[in-house]
């Protein structure tokens, strides 16, 4: 029996812990861009900062495309777009695994840009989905990325924009991402539900050993 009820113990403790976590998160991405550099045309880059906050809803292990919901994105300068601004995020394949959000005009999808068009791109890595607080922003000079001028394409991951009127992509070269402090959530009635649940199975347990054992005393 006592063998019993530490596996009932053990089943409630794991709702508990489980429920507790969402999967779901939403954060907030304060970013600034600069040392852009042409990789088509060697030109100087028009725009040669640029700040921005990007606040996401999203779930580090689930892949979406161009969703243009459950975000805010700007910048500073306000970078053109001729398309409405979304995101895409590749999910991890695991809870501590890699993911990455792209944000870009959805004409050609927000992981890509192309010349000769208002298009700004901004990548985002997460190297733990169990920690999407801890970002970066892919950029030209990160290792395994051929980018500079007349080295690159216009098919890399990075980060930086394009502007109508020229064939030149311009892609960052340096950057640098905060993500401020979240105040942690109220727990989902479901999560409530558990919790409740847990505690109401362990006082009950608690409460058939004690009534037990004062009858085998009587």
């Amino acid at each position: 029996m006592i063998y019993k009820q530490l596996l009932l113990s053990a089943a409630a403790l794991t709702c508990l812990a489980s429920g507790a976590r969402a999967a779901v998160v939403t954060e907030t991405y304060d970013f600034t861009l600069t040392n852009f550099v042409d990789i088509i045309n060697n030109a100087v880059a028009p725009i040669p900062t640029v700040t921005g906050s990007f606040t996401v809803t999203f779930d580090p292990l689930v892949s979406v495309t161009s969703q243009t919901t459950g975000f805010t994105f700007n910048t500073t300068p306000g970078l053109p777009s001729d398309s409405p601004i979304g995101f895409s995020v590749f999910g991890a394949s695991s809870p501590i695994g890699d993911a990455t959000i792209a944000v870009g005009g959805t004409a050609s999808g927000p992981n890509e840009v192309f010349g000769d068009t208002n298009d700004p791109i901004v990548f985002f890595n997460i190297p733990n989905a169990s920690d999407p607080a801890d970002a970066s922003l892919v950029i030209c000079s990160q290792p395994g990325f051929a980018c500079g001028n007349f080295s690159g394409n216009e098919t890399v991951f990075a980060s930086g924009y394009a502007l109508a009127g020229t064939s030149s992509v311009f892609f960052a070269t340096t950057e640098t991402v905060t993500s401020p402090p979240v105040t942690p959530g109220v727990p989902e009635p479901s999560t409530w539900a558990m919790i409740i649940l847990g505690f109401a199975g362990l006082g009950f347990m608690g409460y058939r050993r004690t009534d037990k054992t004062a009858l085998n005393v009587a």
